[in-house]
């Protein structure tokens, strides 16, 4: 879903934003905005996450999200390539700008 043209349809951004909806996954995307690095393992997600949670969830807990829930989301839209045999992240470097532009077109 590469937004290199500016179009979508309505049900590609429904899947963006809710991709973007939780904490736990923006935290994701925050780690890859300001690392040096285009890859990362599930523990050190988990940690980066864990320690900017707003609530009272254990590593545990947030690392069982990520793996379930947050990262295959995420991968889903096409924001990340998330390997879950090797628990490694790949972040795709997508412009968040680029995605608003997208959304733009669409009003």
């Amino acid at each position: 879903m590469p937004p290199a043209d500016t179009t979508a349809d309505s049900a590609t951004i429904d899947r963006l934003c809710s991709a973007l909806a939780t904490e736990t996954r923006r935290a994701v995307l925050a780690y890859f905005e300001t690392s040096t690095t285009q890859t990362a393992s599930l523990e050190g997600l988990t940690d980066y996450v864990a320690a900017r949670q707003s609530d009272s969830r254990t590593r545990e807990q947030v690392q069982l999200r990520l793996h379930h829930a947050g990262l295959p989301k995420l991968n889903d839209t096409g924001l990340i390539d998330y390997d879950a045999r090797t628990q490694t992240v790949r972040y795709r470097e997508r412009n968040i700008g680029e995605w608003a532009l997208v959304a733009e077109g669409l009003e």
